[in-house]
C-alpha cells in the first residue's frame, strides 16, 4: 500500500467531514481536530476508519497526539513505510 501524504490527507479530511457532517472542503489540512469541536467519540471513529483502511494498529489517542490532518497523514505515511521495509 505505496499511498502518499496528499493521499491520507484527501483521505482524512474526508473521514472527518464525514463525522462532523460538513463539507471537506471546510476542513483546513492545518487546523487543530478540537478547533472544529471534535470530541473523543469521533476520534475513535475516525481511527476506527483509519485502522480498517491502512491494516495498521492504531492507538485511540491518534487525533490528540497528531492534532491536524497534515501531521496526522505524516504519521501515516512513516508507519506504512516503515511496514513496507519490514
Amino acid at each position: 500500500m505505496n499511498k502518499d501524504k496528499a493521499y491520507w490527507s484527501a483521505t482524512i479530511r474526508t473521514l472527518v467531514a464525514k463525522e462532523m457532517r460538513v463539507e471537506p472542503e471546510t476542513i483546513d489540512l492545518e487546523q487543530k481536530f478540537t478547533s472544529y469541536g471534535l470530541d473523543s467519540i469521533v476520534a475513535l471513529s475516525v481511527s476506527g476508519d483509519l485502522e480498517d483502511l491502512t491494516k495498521l494498529e492504531l492507538e485511540p489517542t491518534l487525533l490528540w497526539d497528531y492534532p491536524t490532518i497534515n501531521a496526522l497523514a505524516e504519521y501515516l505515511v512513516s508507519e506504512l513505510q516503515q511496514g513496507v521495509a519490514s
